[in-house]
């Protein structure tokens, strides 16, 4: 399947109108995302915003005679995030029309035919996941530098953090986790050298190989895996 923020939001709105429950609105978010506390939850809240702008940006690229109808569903969603808060679940999910569903159905696929992007194997993701919950937990109680210990420890949570969030922000961000990790871990220098245990290589090879999978740069694994000390140069 592509990978696309039309395709994200799509999943996501379409998941919310057919979830119905009298629960409050932060309750069904909580439910949808599996979120562990109100607060992770109203994290997430924030994220949709930024998702509808991607889409919205995403969809006019791909074809710019789709305003009115992406004009419609931003602003039916935004209205619908504003006022939700104060209501209970069913009536937010009222708000949400069926125009809005079927634009972004139909917009999805149209932004698909023009996407290289395939969307990352979650399963795999869930592997690099748990063994960077490991790495940092091993960071935290090294013996490594004080402040090379909180700045490593901060960028692997940001790349797992980046993992969670896949159902809000795609490849794009897992990506840019991805790259900003190997660059830091590889310029710490002996400290970095000290981070590249068996279970961050294994994890760091595995959201490669993914990202190379999804994005058709064959050659990232080698070059990442090189970087990090792993690896000969061919």
């Amino acid at each position: 399947m592509k990978d696309s923020s039309t395709r994200h939001l799509f999943n996501l709105v379409l998941t919310a109108k057919e979830m119905a429950g009298n629960h409050s609105y932060v309750e069904g978010w909580k439910k949808i995302f599996n979120a562990s506390s109100n607060l992770e939850t109203f994290r997430k809240i924030g994220l949709i915003h930024s998702l509808i702008d991607s889409a919205a940006q995403e969809i006019l690229h791909a074809d710019s005679t789709q305003v009115p109808a992406v004009n419609h569903w931003r602003s039916q969603l935004y209205a619908a995030l504003t006022t939700g808060a104060q209501r209970n679940w069913n009536d937010f999910r009222s708000l949400i029309d069926d125009p809005t569903i079927n634009y972004l159905r139909m917009q999805a696929t149209i932004v698909e035919l023009t996407s290289p992007q395939l969307s990352v194997d979650p399963q795999e993701l869930e592997r690099a996941r748990a063994l960077l919950v490991d790495v940092a937990d091993e960071i935290r109680q090294s013996k490594l530098p004080l402040p090379v210990k909180v700045a490593l420890t901060k960028r692997i949570q940001l790349l797992i953090c980046a993992i969670d969030d896949y159902s809000l922000t795609g490849n794009e961000r897992i990506f840019d986790q991805f790259k900003a990790t190997v660059y830091d871990v590889a310029a710490s220098g002996d400290s970095g050298s000290k981070v590249v245990t068996t279970k961050f290589s294994e994890a760091m090879e595995i959201i490669a190989n993914a990202v190379s999978a999804a994005s058709g740069l064959q050659q990232l694994a080698g070059p990442a895996m090189r970087l990090l000390g792993l690896g000969k140069d061919p």
